[in-house]
Parts: structure tokens; sequence; C-alpha cells
């Protein structure tokens, strides 16, 4: 893939959400999540996170765009649902519940401000 001279870190532009993003900002013990928007898949350390869905790897995109800060359930909602939801509406819920199983522990975090991907 052509490199993103706008972001030379990222390979493609829009494509591919990668955290941490710079080389520098890596240290040992971090673990890289990538998700790849284009081709609809998402890694964890290298490994292929099987089985995840369309509106599942938005959430997890959005989330990893957050580079470790928390993001409302409203937010992501509009972002991956790309609708409003009902305020009781749980399908935020069950999305993280079902990325939480196909992640290692403790890798989506619960905050008061809403969910994050622990740094």
């Amino acid at each position: 893939m052509a490199k993103n001279p706008l972001h030379p870190e990222r390979n493609s532009p829009i494509s591919r959400t990668v955290w941490p993003t710079a080389p520098g900002l890596r240290q040992p013990g971090l673990r890289l999540l990538v998700v790849d928007l284009l081709h609809s898949t998402a890694t964890y350390g290298g490994v292929p996170l099987p089985g995840l869905t369309d509106r599942e790897l938005r959430v997890l995109a959005h989330l990893v765009g957050m580079r470790g800060r928390p993001m409302a359930a409203s937010t992501l909602a509009a972002l991956a649902w790309q609708q409003h939801l009902a305020p009781n509406s749980r399908a935020v819920s069950v999305a993280i519940a079902r990325l939480r199983a196909k992640l290692p522990p403790n890798t989506i975090l619960t905050t008061k401000q809403g969910y994050r991907i622990k740094k």
C-alpha cells in the first residue's frame, strides 16, 4: 500500500486505525490493536480476531481511534450505527459484551464517561 503523506505512520488514508500509531510510542508490554476497515479485519498483537461483525468492527475502530480516552455509549451508537438509537437501547452494551468475549480480558474498560481501550 502507498504511504499516506498526511499520516506517514498509517499505511493508507482512513482505512486503517492503529493504536499506538507511532513506532516511538511502542513500549515493551504495550498491546497493539489494529483495525483495518478496508479489509474488515482486526488483529490483536498480530493475531487475527475471528468472527467480528461489521458493527463490532466499527465500534472497535472508534474505540481504538480514541487512543485510550473514554467514549460515551451515545456517541458510539451515533458513530457505529449512524442513526439515533432509543435512550434505553442496549445495542452498544451488547456489542461491547460481544467484543469483550473476543478480546483478551480487560481490553475494553467501562468508566463513568463511557467505554475505552486499555492503554
